[in-house]
């Protein structure tokens, strides 16, 4: 019923409303690649930096969201246009945007949870640090406060000492391996599920054109 009712009311442009109809389209699309653009570029520089900071993961993840937002502002103001308008041009018009649209936007929020997860990565690792250190003065606070040892005590009794703090020493550098590890692991993880999302995508959306 609402279909029969869309094509009733649909209107035929005239020449001069079809000039100004594609003028309007031509404007909108610019704007939209425009961002698109953007969006293309952030994704691409993510996809092919294998080792990226905490404060440019930070980074990707703004800009991509801030263009990400524009794009669908724009994307709303164009559909509403498209809407109004009730033509046949229109309608064709505004099926096309909304699938180029959903792409854009379900392959963005891919990026953006991926950050996301390297972000928090990224916390859990100054956190383990912090942790780290605290710890570290912790145990060696006690020195502090020890009288100074006294000449002539035999070497075995200094042993115990030295061999605490070097295994504590091995101790720091096995949880900061670990920590980089786990870093790393969460990294491969989460380019590995960026990937399997592109893909499900692509061949959703090669299932839509075929169909």
């Amino acid at each position: 019923m609402d279909s029969e009712r869309t094509l009733r009311e649909a209107r035929r442009l005239t020449p001069e409303g079809q000039l100004v109809f594609e003028e309007s389209v031509r404007q909108f699309t610019s704007k939209l690649r425009i961002q698109h653009r953007y969006i293309d570029m952030i994704m691409g520089d993510v996809h092919e930096h294998t080792q990226v900071t905490k404060t440019l993961a930070c980074t990707y993840k703004q800009e991509l969201m801030k263009h990400l937002k524009e794009y669908e502002e724009i994307s709303r103001k164009y559909d509403d246009y498209l809407v109004s308008q009730r033509c046949d041009e229109s309608s064709r018009e505004r099926a096309s945007q909304s699938m180029i649209a959903s792409s854009i936007r379900q392959k963005a929020s891919i990026v953006i949870d991926n950050l996301e997860t390297m972000l928090q990565a990224f916390d859990m690792k100054e956190l383990h640090k912090v942790k780290t250190e605290q710890l570290s003065e912790v145990i060696q606070q006690p020195d502090a406060f020890r009288e100074p040892s006294i000449i002539g005590l035999d070497r075995k009794s200094r042993c115990p000492r030295g061999s605490s703090h070097l295994s504590w020493q091995r101790a720091e550098v096995e949880a900061a391996k670990f920590a980089q590890e786990e870093v790393e692991l969460v990294r491969k993880q989460t380019t590995i599920q960026a990937d399997m999302k592109l893909l499900s995508v692509s061949r959703h959306e090669t299932f839509k054109c075929e169909t």
